[in-house]
């Protein structure tokens, strides 16, 4: 996704597919990614990152980020989507969502030592501190969450 602010228009491509919107927000569906006319993504939303927008979205973000590292050939990876857009909502105000493919980004997966999809890492502080490899109940991935953001 690249997005490209001119005044108070935002254009963004997502995979050659080119949206616009004037002096307002814009939605587009791809892992349900909302942007306002600033540039920056609503709450509630799973949105991807590159290897290119990493550290801005993710390592200097101002509360904890969840990393969802996946591929779209990943089975596993497409199942846990849906709980993450749910996490994502219901937690908004205490923990943001990103996700990146690491077939199209693979310096960030190679930096993390990403070896299995889906890899949930968990970053606060510009530090990883919690990782877990592999599809989850919303239940048990945010008790896991939670124990991880009380340390």
């Amino acid at each position: 996704m690249r997005l490209v602010e001119q005044g108070d228009v935002v254009m963004a491509e997502i995979n050659g597919t080119a949206k616009r919107a004037a002096g307002g927000e814009m939605r587009m569906s791809m892992a349900e990614v909302f942007v306002m006319r600033d540039g920056k993504i609503c709450e509630g939303a799973v949105s991807a990152v590159t290897d290119e927008t990493f550290e801005r979205n993710v390592l200097r973000h101002d509360k904890p980020v969840l990393v969802d590292f996946w591929a779209q050939w990943c089975p596993p990876c497409h199942m846990i989507a849906p709980v993450l857009d749910e996490i994502a909502r219901e937690r908004a105000g205490s923990l943001t969502i990103r996700k990146i493919n690491t077939d199209e980004n693979p310096l960030v997966a190679r930096e993390y030592q990403v070896m299995s999809l889906p890899t949930l890492m968990l970053f606060r502080d510009g530090r990883p501190v919690y990782a877990v490899v592999g599809a989850r109940p919303k239940t048990q991935l945010l008790s896991e969450l939670d124990a991880a953001l009380l340390r």
